[in-house]
């Protein structure tokens, strides 16, 4: 959405506003160049938050160049993605250790506050979730009432990292809430609401969910914003359909034998759609693979590739039976409105899950692939 600003957008760097914040009257000072590679023995131990900042900022630019040159790439390889994102990860847990000891020995320092909040947005980075909340409740144990906007930034990385730990659901609801009731009409309200609505679809609150996103909806930010419109009564869409039977659909095993709605339902269902040919769908498929074994009698999984081609599709289906058992692959060889995810969603994104319950209704839709194995442990226990 372009109004709606993605904070988590501008992490990699976000402790950095902080000068922004604190001191945006201030003429800008060009820090001095130093090499762009130095081992990690050579950070520190800094006297100032500004010597530590400068240490680290040609290091950043120089990881920066790179990106830009990897995404300017005609072809970019998934192993140089690869050593970047490792050395990105590795320059982060320098700058994270680097602060630590800074504060270890500044713990009193004007700009110990700026300190903490660094190491918040950089362990949200890695995503250390736990350390996350740790280093949250430390900042505002002792920062709370000193900075209002670092304060308010930090409560909702505190909030959006209990959301990614299984079993705080409730605690991350009840974190975002606050962050709206208390922050009305900062960008960090708008993004509490965004997160309200998956933490509601995790705790089985539609109805709060569903009530949410049509506060969103009127909200003037919103209204006269194209690309969040639609956003968020795709959202909408998505919600009313919980519920909802699965749609009817014909669809065949690699044995060509004819499978419906009705001869797969009678237990808990996941459906899988896919494109069996890769893209985004491959790298997602051990993530299912695993489910399907964990929960083996339990959970019965289609996998429906998005493939037209049947004797590609065969080709690639039959492999995978021998590798994933668990897994049945089915062809429906149709796209566009002929298809079954065509009455579930406008735009169907690969992959995409829908779990489905014994009596052949939608629990869940469009479940992300990184989430699967959470949401479908939460159901199942259920």
């Amino acid at each position: 959405m372009a109004r709606i600003v993605k904070l988590l957008a501008v992490i990699p760097f976000a402790w950095l506003l902080v000068t922004a914040i604190d001191a945006q009257d201030q003429p800008a000072e060009a820090p001095e160049q130093k090499p762009a590679e130095q081992p990690a023995d050579a950070d520190g131990p800094f006297d100032t938050l500004k010597a530590l900042r400068e240490h680290f900022e040609p290091l950043r630019g120089a990881l920066a160049t790179e990106w830009e040159d990897f995404k300017r790439t005609a072809k970019p390889d998934e192993e140089t993605f690869k050593k970047l994102r490792e050395k990105e990860q590795a320059l982060f847990e320098r700058e994270r250790k680097a602060l630590r000891a800074y504060l270890a020995e500044h713990t009193d320092a004007e700009d110990a506050i700026e300190a903490r909040h660094g190491v918040v947005m950089i362990s949200a980075n890695l995503g250390q979730w736990q350390d996350v909340v740790a280093e949250a409740d430390a900042f505002l144990a002792k920062h709370k009432e000193a900075n209002a906007d670092l304060t308010r930034i930090v409560s909702y990385s505190r909030a959006d990292a209990l959301l990614h730990i299984e079993g705080k659901e409730e605690a991350a609801a009840t974190a975002l809430e606050a962050i709206v009731k208390h922050y009305p009409g900062e960008t960090e309200a708008n993004m509490a609401r965004e997160l309200l609505i998956v933490a509601y679809t995790y705790l089985n609150r539609i109805a709060d969910a569903k009530r949410l996103v049509m506060e969103m909806q009127r909200m003037p930010e919103v209204e006269s914003d194209e690309q969040a419109r639609a956003f968020f009564d795709h959202e909408l869409a998505k919600l009313n359909k919980i519920g909802e039977r699965f749609p009817e659909f014909v669809a065949y095993k690699t044995d060509g034998v004819k499978v419906t709605r009705d001869g797969i339902t009678g237990q808990p269902l996941l459906v899988w759609y896919w494109d069996i040919a890769g893209g985004t769908s491959l790298p997602a498929l051990p993530g299912v693979a695993k489910i399907a074994k964990e929960y083996e009698g339990k959970l019965k999984i289609v996998a429906i590739s998005v493939e037209r081609n049947r004797d590609s599709w065969k080709q690639e289906a039959e492999k995978l039976a021998k590798d994933h058992p668990g897994i049945v692959q089915l062809y429906e060889g149709v796209n566009g409105p002929d298809r079954s995810a065509a009455s579930l969603i406008d735009q169907m994104p690969l992959p995409m899950a829908v779990l489905v319950t014994a009596n052949g209704t939608i629990h869940r839709l469009d479940v992300p692939a990184f989430d699967l194995a959470r949401v479908v442990k939460r159901w199942l226990a259920q």
